[in-house]
């Protein structure tokens, strides 16, 4: 099974709340929408709703590696959205979960995983800049202590 990119023509498309793939489709739409909510908040929530969609078509489908893959997406995408390393690296790791899921049920899907491939990246990346921030908080900390006393 290949990924599939929905499109504004799945607009069209009869909803038939039972099917998994309809759920899905639901899903994947907002969470394109989020491109153009403007702000972050309203970003937010639209992720949210999306990963309810998403969850929700997982629940009639546990192995659908295309529904579990834009789980992935969604979460990868809450995490950019959260500020504090910590918290988003929660849903970072979610996201690996939900990319090894999906290429687990399809090992030889290249989207699967170089997806998984560069959130590995990303978040070496982001811990390597939240420790640099870390680092030049607590010598900033320790300046203004020292030049107090």
């Amino acid at each position: 099974m290949m990924t599939t990119d929905y499109s504004e023509q799945d607009l069209d498309h009869t909803f038939d709340p039972d099917d998994s793939d309809d759920i899905t489709r639901w899903g994947v739409l907002l969470l394109k929408l989020t491109q153009f909510q403007p702000d972050a908040e309203s970003k937010t929530n639209a992720i949210l709703a999306a990963i309810s969609k998403l969850e929700e078509a997982m629940c009639k489908d546990l192995f659908n590696p295309n529904t579990v893959w834009w789980l992935g997406n969604a979460y990868k995408e809450r995490g950019l959205m959260t500020p504090d390393y910590n918290v988003a690296e929660i849903y970072f790791d979610r996201a690996i979960g939900f990319y090894k899921l999906a290429l687990m049920e399809e090992p030889e899907d290249q989207i699967y995983l170089k997806s998984l491939e560069s959130i590995a990246e990303l978040t070496t990346c982001l811990a390597q800049q939240a420790a640099r921030a870390e680092n030049s908080s607590t010598s900033y900390a320790e300046e203004t202590t020292k030049a107090a006393e």
